[in-house]
């Protein structure tokens, strides 16, 4: 159990400790009613906030150090950010400290329930402490789900760093949400992490489905937290959120973080020098091949609108498509409509016809009961 004392009043909603007698009474008696489900009573077992206000309290003592949370979703430019900062000399803590393989079903299955289990339950705060005294940057890993947990978590952490003489800062790292998930999915695939989650064949096919919740989760929490932070200015005036879209990292990067720390020349120059990181190679493209005798164009241009379907349930498929119609087809007016059709309505990089020749009668064998070509 961690004790820490603060020289100052923090009001958080109907819950406010006035003197630390107040605090033990609380915890002697646990009257107040008006707390949430999460226990806003700051988890005994983990540590305890104690909060005086004493007029002639301590002179605060000056900033022990700075560090910048970041709280965005993988891949939305964390690893950019990063690199970046590393650049500035900034010593940097990414990725899990301790993970293993059966947690990434959780990350995807029940975030929400993966953070507090590992947060709550863990040795999350501790943990946290420690790292926001020895890193001046915090991404990727737990931090990137962090904002799922409850708000009074989270300034909790604020509070608590505050305490130590840390001033946090967070920002957020952030993507056009279509963007964000054919990333996770490319991220996916390329690293077989459907395999490591242990996830069922229906399981994988819903993954599209289960990143969207998540990304939703994670975009309402953030604005959530933005109204907060705007709501307590009052109270906690230091704490911050800065956005960083990442279709804007030379446009707006430099001058947001700059309110953090550094210039923005200084911002300007490492994003610069390091460039987009991280991003996804290219998957292999898929080939499709269509050869058929044209015949009844209703028929087949509904068995190509399955066809397409089926192949675009999977939205980070790349395919071309190569339709080969007989020489003796190719010009018929029907040809160029399912060309038309196909071009329209799929998501192929590329539609190609192939005419297939005249075969010479002369090298087959003719089959009994078969007419012959043409």
């Amino acid at each position: 159990m961690v004790i820490i004392y603060c020289d100052y009043i923090f009001l958080f909603e109907s819950f406010a400790y006035d003197s630390r007698a107040d605090l033990q009474t609380e915890q002697k008696h646990h009257t107040r009613t008006s707390i949430d489900s999460y226990k806003l009573r700051f988890s005994y077992e983990t540590f305890i906030i104690t909060m005086e206000c004493k007029k002639s309290s301590k002179q605060k003592q000056p900033l022990k150090h700075q560090c910048l949370v970041n709280l965005g979703l993988f891949r939305t430019g964390t690893t950019t950010l990063a690199k970046a900062a590393e650049k500035l000399g900034l010593v940097v803590k990414r990725g899990f400290s301790d993970f293993h393989d059966v947690q990434y079903r959780g990350l995807i299955m029940s975030p929400e329930k993966e953070i507090k289990k590992s947060w709550l339950e863990g040795q999350g705060y501790d943990s946290f402490l420690n790292q926001i005294t020895q890193y001046d940057m915090i991404c990727d890993g737990w931090a990137a789900l962090q904002i799922l947990l409850p708000m009074e978590e989270i300034i909790k952490l604020t509070l608590a760093a505050s305490c130590i003489n840390v001033k946090l800062c967070f920002v957020a790292t952030m993507r056009h949400q279509h963007s964000l998930i054919a990333s996770e999915l490319h991220h996916w695939v390329r690293n077989n992490l459907a395999n490591k989650a242990s996830l069922t064949y229906q399981e994988n096919c819903d993954l599209e489905a289960m990143l969207y919740k998540r990304a939703n989760a994670h975009s309402e929490a953030l604005q959530v937290f933005s109204q907060l932070i705007k709501d307590k200015q009052q109270t906690i005036p230091n704490m911050m959120l800065l956005q960083l879209p990442l279709n804007e990292v030379t446009a707006s990067w430099p001058r947001t973080l700059s309110r953090w720390g550094y210039s923005e020349t200084e911002w300007s120059a490492a994003l610069l020098s390091v460039g987009i990181q991280n991003s996804n190679p290219q998957l292999p493209v898929e080939g499709i091949l269509l050869t058929f005798r044209i015949g009844d164009l209703g028929s087949i241009l509904k068995k190509v609108g399955i066809l397409i379907k089926k192949l675009e349930e999977d939205s980070i498929c790349q395919y071309l498509m190569v339709v080969a119609i007989d020489h003796d087809e190719a010009s018929h007016p029907n040809a160029k409509y399912l060309l038309d059709y196909i071009r329209e309505n799929a998501r192929a990089k590329e539609v190609l016809l192939i005419v297939n020749p005249v075969q010479d009668q002369a090298m087959f064998s003719p089959v009994p009961g078969v007419a012959p070509y043409g």
